[in-house]
């Protein structure tokens, strides 16, 4: 019985020794703003991608720039929430080659 327990103990003390060093491999890039927009009354994320970048569906890359923005910028918004977006807000548009185009 206390074989295996420490084999238990052994192997989560190992684990937890490499999940650190994986987290720390992979950094969360940095994107810069290319341009700010301003949401209007009937905006929506996809319109803006569509616009900024001719694709609805790279909208997720407004969303990660935008939320990196807000974490050091407080005057961009903060999306928590992708379909819901409010008049007003200020978003952050990365360029064509942040935004993976």
């Amino acid at each position: 019985m206390f074989k295996n327990l420490f084999t238990i103990v052994a192997t989560v003390a190992v684990l937890l020794g490499i999940v650190p060093q994986t987290v720390a491999a992979h950094p969360v890039l940095q994107v810069t703003c290319d341009q700010d927009a301003v949401v209007q009354a009937d905006d929506w994320l996809s319109k803006l991608a569509d616009k900024f970048y001719g694709d609805i569906l790279a909208y997720p890359a407004i969303v990660e720039a935008t939320n990196q923005a807000n974490a050091t910028d407080d005057s961009y918004a903060r999306i928590d929430n992708p379909d819901l977006i409010e008049p007003g807000w200020k978003l952050c548009i990365p360029s064509v080659e942040d935004a993976g185009g």
